[in-house]
Formats: C-alpha cells, sequence, structure tokens
C-alpha cells in the first residue's frame, strides 16, 4: 500500500479485533485468510509478495469482508490468543540467512505469512506463535501507513515517556554500547556475543537461531527496552494515556485458558493460566497480574505487572537462562 492510497478506517480496524471461522486446517495460512473472508471453502491461490502488505485493488477501497465483526475480524483475535494455528517464525527461516534492511525483512514476514501450512484448525487448540504477531504487526503498518517500528514509537513509546525503547536495526545494535548484546551458548560450554558473531545459533530449542541476523524487530519480538521503561509502560496503561479504560480492560482480561507455557513442580498458590490479548492473565495467591516472558539466544526476559497491588516485576537476562526459578521468587514475595 502506498501512501496515496486510502488506508482502511479506525473503525475497521476496531472491527478486525473481533471464534475463528476454519474449518479445516493443512491450508496455507493465506488461502485459509482468504477464505475465512469470502466464506468460501475452495481454496485459493497465494500470490507472491511484492513488498506491500495492504491489499491489491485499482479502487482503493475497503474490501466489505473487513467489516467489524467479519468472519477476518474474528480471525485477528485468534492470532491476538494464539489460537490461530500459525507457526513460530524461527521455525520456517532459512536456516542462517541474514537480512541487511528493513525492506529485506519485512519482504519475508510477508512471504512466510503467505505460504506457511497452518498446525492446526484456528480455534480447535492453543499454540504460542509469534509468526501470528508478525502479522499483526503487518496489519498495524497497513491500517497506519507507518512501518511497524516507527507506529510503535509514535503512539507507545513517546507517549508512555520510554525514551530508552526502540527497534534498533543492527547497525544501531553495534555502535551503541548502551545496548546489551546476548550471549549465546553453545555446545562445548562457552558464550559468543550474537550480534558479532551472526554465523554462530544457540543451543535452545531452535538450535541454530539467532535473532541479531533479523536486522530489524517486528511485530514478533526482538524491541529493545529499559527495566524503568517497561515501568513507566505500565503507569501509563494505569493513568489511560495508552488507551481508553473500556480497551485497556480489553486488553488485560483473560480471553483463553490453557495449560501454562512453563512446566514446573505444583504450585497451590499458582492460578489457572489464561491468554488475554498478547500478554497472559493468570492469579498468583488470590492476585491477578498480567505477564509476559521472551527467550532468544542468549536471552531471558519476564515482565509481570500486579494489577491489585500496583507492583511490576521486570526480569533481563542477556544470557539464554531457565529464570523461572526467579519469577517464581518474584511471585511469592510481591503477593505475600
Amino acid at each position: 500500500m502506498t501512501r496515496q492510497e486510502s488506508r482502511p478506517s479506525r473503525r475497521t480496524a476496531l472491527g478486525l479485533l473481533g471464534a475463528v471461522p476454519f474449518a479445516a486446517s493443512g491450508v496455507t495460512a493465506a488461502s485459509g485468510a482468504a477464505q475465512a473472508a469470502t466464506g468460501s471453502t475452495e481454496s485459493t491461490e497465494s500470490t507472491e509478495s511484492t513488498g506491500s502488505t495492504g491489499s491489491s485493488g485499482s479502487s482503493g477501497a475497503i474490501p466489505a469482508d473487513l467489516r467489524p465483526g467479519g468472519a477476518f475480524g474474528r480471525y485477528i483475535k485468534g492470532l491476538l490468543t494464539h489460537t490461530g494455528g500459525m507457526t513460530d517464525p524461527t521455525n520456517t527461516t532459512s536456516e542462517g540467512h541474514v537480512f541487511t534492511s528493513i525492506e529485506e525483512r519485512t519482504r519475508d514476514i510477508a512471504r512466510r505469512a503467505r505460504t506457511q501450512t497452518l498446525r492446526f484448525t484456528p480455534g480447535t487448540g492453543k499454540e504460542y506463535s509469534s509468526m501470528g504477531y508478525e502479522v499483526l504487526g503487518e496489519l498495524v503498518a497497513t491500517v497506519s501507513g507507518l512501518p511497524f517500528h516507527e507506529y510503535v514509537r509514535e503512539h507507545v513509546f513517546k507517549v508512555a515517556g520510554m525514551h530508552r525503547s526502540a527497534y534498533h536495526t543492527r547497525p544501531e545494535w553495534l555502535a551503541d554500547e548502551r545496548i546489551a548484546h546476548p550471549y549465546m551458548l553453545q555446545e562445548d560450554g562457552s558464550r559468543v556475543d550474537g550480534v558479532r558473531n551472526l554465523d554462530k545459533g544457540g543451543t535452545g530449542p531452535v538450535k541454530g537461531s539467532n535473532s541479531a541476523r533479523a536486522f530489524i524487530g517486528s511485530g514478533g519480538g526482538n524491541g529493545f527496552s529499559t527495566a524503568p521503561d517497561l515501568v513507566r509502560f505500565a503507569l501509563a496503561l494505569q493513568k489511560d494515556e495508552l488507551l481508553k479504560r473500556a480497551h485497556i480492560e480489553l486488553y488485560v482480561n483473560a480471553k483463553v485458558s490453557g495449560a501454562p507455557m512453563r512446566e514446573g513442580l505444583a504450585d497451590p498458590a499458582r492460578g489457572e493460566a489464561f491468554h488475554a490479548y498478547g500478554p497472559t492473565a493468570s492469579v498468583y495467591d488470590d492476585r491477578r497480574y498480567i505477564s509476559h516472558g521472551g527467550g532468544v539466544a542468549g536471552g531471558s526476559t519476564n515482565w509481570s505487572i500486579y494489577l491489585d497491588i500496583d507492583w511490576v516485576a521486570v526480569v533481563l537476562c542477556n544470557y539464554d537462562l531457565d529464570v523461572e526459578a526467579i519469577i517464581t521468587q518474584e511471585r511469592r514475595l510481591i503477593t505475600a
């Protein structure tokens, strides 16, 4: 979509937040989305990405299928709650490929979104999917007319006063000594700087991955922040500076039940885990909190807002370590 083409209205954007309509898995994501939008059960040929994240069409009109409450809008809810059937992007990215520009990275996101096969029929399962959030990031870019990283900078980071947060490019990462580097564990027990050793990868669940190859982050992750800035984000939510109160409640409240992503010893204080629109929404010792963790080769993070007791907790680590014990201790101390 060029800047001259008409963009979907804000009303349409809200309508995209709308039970997921697919009837069968095994179709490509692009074909499935087209079926959802049109109500057709016939397969649809996916097209090669041209670098545009908008819909094609000579008139630039908003497709009727993007109306609030439409089938495609209901699928967006599946992406937000990790029930859309998409996989994690690190499982499908070309091994070892090093991206050299924002444009190349954006084209690759579009290509993988259009060609991947869904893991399950949307709405019938739950599996964490960074790919789903990469698609959501490109949707934000299409609706707003701004690249995703610029939109977040202007409408989230600046508004919340998060002046040390950004989606940095790899050259910025290398040039700014204030930005932590990931130290990836190797098979021999040593650690290497992932940003300065793009030919190296980690030993974690996706063996050989290295997030620094991506050039810049996306809706699926690889943003940069600090502990004080993440506290500022929580305060901005509390003060209704980022969203109106009704939409903040929509963001933080439980939507989909699912087994805890981290398994460990039974903890009687630990309540059932749900997914909200992005973070998990859970209870510990009868205290509500929302939380989101992140793990890459050479990095382990977790961020929690305790909604009833005005606490925010942040764990940032540039080693790929299991931080579950730290998080459990945090929960016990804060809710005591």
